[in-house]
């Protein structure tokens, strides 16, 4: 690409590059909040499609998808026949949980002549978060069909399959999702846990604690308790209620503001003829959601 001539010297740091060029200098290096303040420098130097389109990219990048549609936008303006742009532009109303949106979006656009295997995963995206996950699991199916293999293209199959209740094919799909991710990471391990409380549903109680007992250690403290309570779950069906009374004390000790794990302690407790505790147990379990219901409110008003 030409760069303009420089106008001021104010505007640009590096004298013997165009602030464009620098701006894809740092968008490779993934420092995404660089490259969008010299994206947005170009910008005011000359308007086009490209710019407007990679500082969209970037801010989708920086967890800022309001701001990286207006930046599609423009970018359609300028390129109407470009189909990366839409494509991008559905991924953020999709981050913006606007499906309705992401759809008409989607449609309209030159992709939607060729069809690729992107395209049906974000139809199929849009239709999860519409709940409609009967046509979801079909443009899922269809997107793997046409090539598209990711960990996240099988973690939004399986979480299709999961609102199904078709806990068997959930599964599966949980299983290829981490084993493309890993599970060293946040993602990987929340495909783990989903893939176990599939098994739990299905009524596989060994199997469930067999893939939980694989989680590595792992700071993200509303998800490790959501396994102990599991694990708890699991442990308590198999008949071993002692280590499911642990699991589930040390659920509550991580996090003690959900009640569903007074509940589930106060089920164990009950099973151990411990009544006057399992009752204490349902009574916390009434404060906790009466305190949780208040937070909600005071945060609507």
């Amino acid at each position: 690409m030409n760069c303009k001539k420089k106008k001021s010297s104010e505007k640009k740091t590096f004298s013997d590059r165009c602030v464009l060029d620098k701006a894809f200098f740092f968008y490779n290096k993934k420092n995404y909040k660089e490259a969008e303040n010299f994206f947005a420098l170009a910008l005011e130097e000359e308007e086009n499609a490209e710019a407007y389109f990679f500082r969209g990219k970037s801010f989708l990048k920086l967890g800022k998808p309001l701001a990286a549609m207006g930046c599609f936008e423009n970018a359609k303006d300028l390129a109407p026949d470009n189909p990366d742009i839409y494509i991008e532009g559905t991924i953020a109303l999709l981050q913006l949980n606007f499906p309705e949106k992401a759809l008409a979006w989607l449609e309209s656009h030159p992709c939607n002549k060729t069809k690729t295997g992107k395209f049906f995963a974000l139809k199929g995206s849009a239709l999860l978060q519409k709940k409609d996950y009967r046509q979801a699991a079909g443009y899922f199916l269809y997107s793997i069909k046409k090539g598209e293999k990711s960990s996240y293209i099988f973690s939004e199959l399986a979480m299709t399959y999961f609102f199904l209740n078709e806990y068997k094919n959930a599964t599966k799909y949980f299983k290829l999702s981490y084993q493309k991710s890993g599970i060293h990471n946040i993602f990987g391990i929340s495909q783990l846990y989903y893939e176990a409380l599939s098994f739990k549903e299905l009524g596989k109680y060994k199997k469930a604690l067999m893939l939980l007992n694989k989680i590595p250690k792992i700071i993200d403290d509303e998800l490790f308790a959501k396994i102990l309570s599991l694990q708890s779950i699991c442990y308590f069906n198999l008949g071993k209620s002692d280590k499911a009374l642990f699991h589930i004390n040390a659920s509550i000790g991580i996090n003690p503001a959900n009640s569903n794990y007074y509940k589930i302690k106060s089920t164990i407790l009950n099973h151990l003829n411990l009544i006057e505790q399992s009752i204490l147990c349902e009574k916390k379990a009434i404060e906790v959601d009466d305190e949780n219901k208040r937070k909600e409110l005071q945060m609507k008003q």
